[in-house]
């Protein structure tokens, strides 16, 4: 799959839903005609449809027929929740792990209060990193940029 392992409409769905979640796009916000996101992106039509299907089923974009597709209307309250719920997801993953390599909850709580520590590094990392590769010098965006995609396209 190349440079990641991770699907590309679940590259596309993430950091839409980052964007969101940290409110870089505002509820309300029209996104693009999907053929136009996935001529500017180069890739599939399919993807983006199927991106923007799990941005809707799980709540962060609202479709309305003849319109467009729009972001959703969260309050700060529900946002709060769906990055908890997601953060949840991803240490409950670790789990498994943390248990196999008989750590207590102490050491699993210790290991993500170090790593957190790290974070203002991290994300800078991230956000010069997620240029994500689809094919040969293809790049599809960089992550705190992404909202520049979503300017003035339903007017």
């Amino acid at each position: 799959m190349g440079a990641s392992d991770t699907p590309i409409y679940k590259q596309v769905f993430d950091g839409i839903a980052a964007q969101i979640l940290c409110g870089s796009l505002p509820g309300g916000t029209c996104l693009p005609p999907i053929r136009t996101i996935a001529a500017q992106l180069g890739i599939s039509v399919i993807t983006i449809k199927r991106a923007w299907e799990e941005l809707e089923r799980s709540g962060f974009i609202t479709t309305n027929v003849g319109r467009g597709c729009f972001v959703a209307q969260l309050t700060e309250q529900k946002r709060n929740e769906m990055r908890m719920e997601i953060a949840q997801a991803e240490v409950k993953k670790l789990m498994p792990l943390f248990r196999l390599l008989g750590l207590t909850a102490e050491d699993a709580v210790f290991i993500i209060k170090k790593e957190y520590s790290r974070y203002p590094a991290v994300v800078r990392k991230i956000r010069q990193d997620f240029s994500l590769r689809l094919r040969p010098n293809c790049r599809l965006w960089m992550f705190h940029d992404m909202s520049n995609i979503f300017v003035n396209c339903c007017t």
